[in-house]
Formats: C-alpha cells, sequence, structure tokens
C-alpha cells in the first residue's frame, strides 16, 4: 500500500518496550509482527496501521475510542490487548510513533489459512468454532460493542486449538472513517457482510451473527452461499433471499438457519445462536483435533534469537484434543511448557549411582580379601527387588479386587451438563470419577449450574479419571451506557441492548436541558444483567411566576419581573392612574409562564384627550353648549356675539386634554 513499505518497522523498538522481530502478514489496514515485549519477556503481536489509515483525522478519533472500549473487554475467546498508540498523542519518551494495537500473539494460526490449505473442519469441529466464537460476541454484545467485520481471517487459534475474535473496534474505526481499501477490500467485506452493512445504516450485534454463519458454513463446506461473479451480485443475492445452510450440515444447519434471515429485526442474537449451536452437539462425535496452521515466522526464530529475551525452551507444543464442552482453561496441565534438558532431569529418578561413586572391580575384590564378606550385590538388587515385589503384589491384588467385587475398570461419564455443582459432583464421584472444576461467566446458564464438561457424557474412562466441569459464575457483569442527554425512548432501548431496565423516573426542572431528555442516571459503573437503572429526566426550565406591578413605576416594574420574563411597555390612557404610573400587566400576578415568555407593562398616560368639535357657523349659544359637552371650557369670543361663529382657538379636530379653554371666534 502507498505510503508504507512492507516491513519497515522490523527491529524497531515501540513503546519504549516492544522490539518488532518478523513479519507474520499483511493486509488493507495494517501490517502485523511478531514481536517481544523486552519488559515482561513475551512474545506479542503488534498491528501496526498504515500511514494512510493513521494519518486520517476521524479514523484517528474513532480509532482512539474503540481501542479503549475493546481493551475493557475480557472473555476467553477474545483477544486481549495490552497497548495501544493512536499515532497522533506523544509517548511517555515525547516520540510520535505510528498507530498500532499489541495484543497477544496467537500462535495456532487462523481459520483463513486453515480454510487456504483446502481443509474443511468436520460438523463437530465447525460446530466448536462456532459455539466459541457465538459466545465471545454474545459477550461483546452486551458490553455495546460490535464487531463488524467477522471473517476467518479474525477467527485465530491458541497453540492449544482455544478460539479467540481478533481486531474488535478497528473495522468500525476504519468504517466511521470512510477508509477506501484497494483492490480486493470490497470482496472481503461482501464475502461476509450481513445485507444491512451495505447500506451505511446503523448496526447492531445480529450483523456480527450473519457473518459467523457465513463463515460457519464455510468451514464445513468450503464455500460460502451466494457465489456470483461479482461482489456487486453477492449483495445483491443478500438482499433478496435469506441464506439457507445446505441440508448436509444436519443439525447444524438447522441451528444456523434463523441467522441467515435478511431482516435483522427477524434474526436471533448471539446469545441464541449459542443456545441453539450448544443444542446441535447432542449426538455429535468428539471433534477431531483442527488442522492449526503455525505461522511460518514462529519456526523461523523461535529457537534462535526470540530465547535470548523470552527464555523459550520449547517449541510450539502438540495440539490439545478440543471438543464442544471445552472452555479456555488458563494455566492447565495441558498448556504447559514442556521442560528443557536441565529441568527434565529433576523429573528422572536416577537408576544407579554416578560412575565415580561405583566401587571399581579392584576395590571389591579388596574389600572381599580383607574383610573375609560375601559380595554386596545381592543386598542391593534385594533392595531395588523387595519393594517392586510389593508393588506387583499389591496391583494385582486391586486387580483382583476389581474382578472378584464385579465393578469395572471401566466407568461411563454421566451427563452433568446444567446441574448444579454439587448435584454434579456427587454423581461423577458415585461412579469414581473424580472432579476439577473451573467457573466462567454465562449468558445461559444458571449460577451455579454446570456449563460444560469434558469428557463428555456416556464416554467411558478409567476409574479416578478427572472430569473437568465448567461452572456457570452468573451473567457477565453490564457496563451501565452513558444516557446524560439523551430521550428516554433512545435510553430505553439502549439499556434494552445490553439486557438492563428503566427503573424509577424523576422528573425534575432543568435550566439547560430540555423537556423529555435525561438529566442523569444512576448507578453507574457495572451492574449485574437486568438490574434497574433509575432515570431523572427534566421537565425543562421551571415557570416563572408574574408578580403584582401594579402602582409602579415603569423601571421599578421590569426590575420586578423574575430573570427569564421580558417586561414591554405599552401605554393606555386612565382617568384613574397618573400619567407614568402602571396600570397592571397583561396576566394576573401568580400566574406560571414558561422561560422567555414577555410580560406587557401597561403604564397610564393619564384620562384620554378630547378632541375639539366643530362649531363653524353656529351661534355663539350653540357653540358653547357643544364644547361643554365636550368637556371643555368656553374661554370667551372674538368677535361680535350676535354674529355666527367662523372657528375656535385651538381650532376643531384637534384633541386636547379634558377641561381645556377654547375660544370662540365669530
Amino acid at each position: 500500500m502507498a505510503g508504507s513499505v512492507s516491513g519497515e518497522f522490523i527491529g524497531r523498538v515501540i513503546g519504549g518496550r516492544f522490539r518488532l522481530e518478523s513479519l507474520l502478514g499483511r493486509g488493507a489496514s495494517a501490517e502485523v509482527y511478531l514481536a517481544v515485549d523486552t519488559r515482561l519477556r513475551r512474545r506479542v503481536a503488534v498491528k501496526v496501521l498504515h500511514r494512510s489509515v493513521s494519518t486520517d483525522q476521524q479514523f484517528v478519533r474513532r480509532f482512539r475510542s474503540e481501542a479503549q472500549l475493546a481493551a475493557r473487554l475480557t472473555h476467553p475467546n477474545i483477544m486481549v490487548i495490552h497497548d495501544w498508540h493512536d499515532g497522533i498523542s506523544e509517548t511517555e519518551t515525547g516520540d510520535t510513533e505510528p498507530a498500532h494495537l499489541v495484543t497477544e500473539y496467537l500462535d495456532g494460526g487462523s481459520l483463513r489459512e486453515i480454510l487456504d490449505r483446502h481443509h474443511k473442519l468436520s460438523i463437530s469441529q465447525a460446530t466448536l468454532v462456532g459455539i466459541e466464537a457465538a459466545r465471545a460476541l454474545a459477550y461483546a454484545h452486551s458490553q455495546g460493542i460490535v464487531h463488524r467485520d467477522i471473517k476467518p481471517a479474525n477467527l485465530l487459534f491458541t497453540s492449544d486449538g482455544v478460539l479467540r475474535i481478533a481486531d474488535f473496534g478497528l473495522a468500525r474505526a476504519l468504517a466511521e472513517a470512510a477508509l477506501t481499501e484497494p483492490t480486493g477490500g470490497l470482496v472481503g467485506t461482501a464475502r461476509y457482510s450481513a445485507p444491512e452493512q451495505i447500506g451505511g445504516g446503523a448496526l447492531d450485534g445480529r450483523a456480527d451473527v450473519y457473518s459467523l454463519m457465513l463463515v460457519i458454513i464455510e468451514a464445513a463446506t468450503g464455500e460460502t452461499p451466494f457465489r456470483a461473479d461479482t461482489p456487486l451480485g453477492v449483495l445483491m443475492a443478500r438482499h433478496q433471499q435469506p441464506v439457507i445452510p445446505p441440508e448436509s450440515l444436519g443439525g447444524l444447519g438447522e441451528a444456523l438457519t434463523p441467522a441467515g434471515v435478511i431482516d435483522p429485526n427477524e434474526r436471533i442474537d448471539a446469545a441464541t445462536l449459542v443456545r441453539r449451536l450448544e443444542r446441535a452437539t447432542r449426538g455429535l462425535a468428539r471433534p477431531e483435533r483442527i488442522p492449526l496452521v503455525v505461522p511460518s515466522a514462529v519456526r523461523s526464530i523461535v529457537d534462535t534469537d526470540l530465547t535470548q529475551h523470552v527464555d523459550v525452551k520449547q517449541p510450539v507444543g502438540p495440539v490439545r484434543p478440543i471438543d464442544p464442552a471445552h472452555e479456555d482453561r488458563v494455566g492447565s496441565e495441558s498448556a504447559r511448557p514442556l521442560p528443557s534438558e536441565p529441568e527434565a532431569a529433576e523429573y528422572n529418578e536416577p537408576t544407579q549411582k554416578p560412575t565415580e561413586d561405583r566401587p571399581s572391580k579392584s576395590d571389591s575384590i579388596a574389600d572381599l580379601d580383607e574383610n573375609k564378606e560375601t559380595p554386596k550385590t545381592p543386598r542391593r538388587w534385594l533392595r531395588i527387588l523387595v519393594p517392586v515385589l510389593i508393588a506387583a503384589i499389591a496391583a494385582g491384588s486391586a486387580v483382583g479386587w476389581r474382578a472378584w467385587s464385579g465393578r469395572p475398570q471401566w466407568r461411563n461419564v454421566p451427563a452433568v451438563v446444567s446441574l448444579s455443582a454439587a448435584d454434579a459432583k456427587r454423581s461423577l464421584e458415585a461412579v469414581d470419577l473424580t472432579v476439577k472444576s473451573s467457573v466462567t461467566q454465562s449468558e445461559t446458564i444458571e449460577k451455579g449450574d454446570v456449563i460444560s464438561q469434558n469428557p463428555l457424557a456416556a464416554e467411558k474412562v478409567e476409574a479416578g479419571t478427572f472430569v473437568e466441569l465448567v461452572i456457570s459464575s452468573g451473567p457477565a457483569p453490564r457496563l451501565v451506557p452513558e444516557l446524560q442527554r439523551l430521550s428516554v425512548e433512545a435510553a430505553t432501548q439502549l439499556l434494552e441492548n445490553v439486557q438492563l431496565v428503566v427503573g424509577t423516573a424523576e422528573e425534575v426542572f432543568d435550566e439547560k436541558v430540555l423537556t423529555g431528555i435525561i438529566v442523569s442516571s444512576e448507578p453507574a459503573g457495572s451492574v449485574a444483567r437486568d438490574s434497574s437503572v433509575n432515570l431523572v429526566i427534566s421537565k425543562g426550565p421551571e415557570p416563572r411566576v408574574v408578580p403584582n406591578i401594579t402602582g409602579m413605576t415603569p423601571d421599578d416594574a421590569q426590575a420586578a419581573l423574575p430573570k427569564g420574563l421580558t417586561g414591554v411597555v405599552v401605554q393606555q390612557s386612565s382617568v384613574t392612574v397618573p400619567a407614568g404610573t402602571v396600570i397592571a400587566a397583561n396576566y394576573k400576578p401568580g400566574s406560571e409562564l414558561p422561560r422567555g415568555s414577555q410580560v406587557k407593562i401597561i403604564v397610564s398616560t393619564g384620562p384620554p384627550l378630547v378632541k375639539i368639535p366643530a362649531t363653524k357657523g353656529l351661534s355663539v349659544s350653540e357653540a358653547t353648549q357643544r364644547l361643554r359637552a365636550a368637556g371643555l371650557v368656553v374661554a370667551g369670543v372674538d368677535g361680535p356675539p350676535d354674529q355666527p361663529v367662523t372657528g375656535t382657538q385651538p381650532s376643531d379636530g384637534k384633541s386636547v386634554k379634558p377641561n381645556s379653554e377654547v375660544r370662540i371666534q365669530t
């Protein structure tokens, strides 16, 4: 890819501790290196993102967020993220390094490598892969995280065959940055994508379920459904009809069928897929070892330079047999490396003393001659032979006792899955089997009940054999999502997605949060599945109460209004309220108004004005009567009083205050 040279970082130390030793693989967005953690002296894998990806600001923001979320995932079937860097912020040493993820190193290869070797999995093996992957997805989805890129290349294995899903979070960061992959990128996307992924809309965990269904079918048959000449042809086919697994898959196909429907609202979720696949194991033969493909880079360095830093004394060991009931057992004896030659010596009881401690032939003869005793060799053989005879007699007695008592040496393992741990222990010990148990979380099995057993039910084993039980500790805790600033409907849906419910809903006034939007919630952090989350919901700003402003000046009335109300002065005449005094507001005192409401402050202009009536042509007496009737005072007559009125001063039509003086003109 432009902007990156394949293997250019080999030999470089990043993060102040991870030395990149060799290139494991190269993809559309990153190169993967085998590295040494020089601080903890262990192998790790480092995914270094191409510069064309890590210089995109939108990608960097999303990558930082998604890496933090993915690093919190803790599940036996999810690859562990040890460290990450966004390629923008400075490290502790002040340097800027390429964007990268540091993960556990999985030396069992990927499902993609197995399929590329033309190895198809048996029905039992494919079912086991599906169960482990679906359990990981169910857990991630319960934490609100969707993978978005489930494909064989992201299903990796440990050296003892335990499946881990890789690249949680990275797919979403790439998708939301709208980055274009090189030729072939669309083919990979189309090959395993759900129908709803093509539209670019919101996705949930059921898109991962659809992709996993396609992967399982390919693992068992060697082909994915809807083969077409172009990626577009594949996508069009998936939009038009559901995936129907081949009849050759039998019960596995029946379990996968509801995962292949077109509408995600009608598709099963990952937890349901786990239950269906577990039921499909009934009657299946125990799976053979999965044909793991160990990366060639490991073979070339495992016995050379890496041993100087990681104390690796042994190559990758044999692959353990795995079965549908398998769960990750960290620290089990099967995962422990073989001792090196010096260590192995501690496990071998010496059968004779070193040469220098044994008497020479001449010494023995001298002793006989000097002491006149019989040789010591017979006594040494007696010391060795007697314990051997005693052990043989004891073993023979035990076998004879079993035959005599009728108790066979071999036992049929009873079925104890779904029993309580105590009942399972009693059932197994009743047939002389020994219990070895571990605990893990389960979304489907009640706390304290058995999730799986190994060996499986009805298998024949020797008396005293350890039967490994995986006991449920109940569902994984749920991380309460951030609900502030969401609507009640959106918050309810988000809680349902992680299997939590709304508890109490308290409504409060809030000056900053709109009505119907969540102000806060509690509890925070992790809680048990199906727990209640209490909501505090905004009723919007508190209403403002209109005060009594009658009789105030306009300025005093403005100051008396509560913050959030706006006063507007409106003038109005009044025969009773002096001019410049507030008559009233347009709302009664005590009225509650929403914040931002407008209140009219009605201010008196005094009594209303009087319009001088028309008097032209009237006699003086008639004009006088008309003016007085209008509330005016006749101040005198200008001209002969017996002549008709020619006008008034002020003239007719003008507005004057009541009781104003008017002179008649003739």
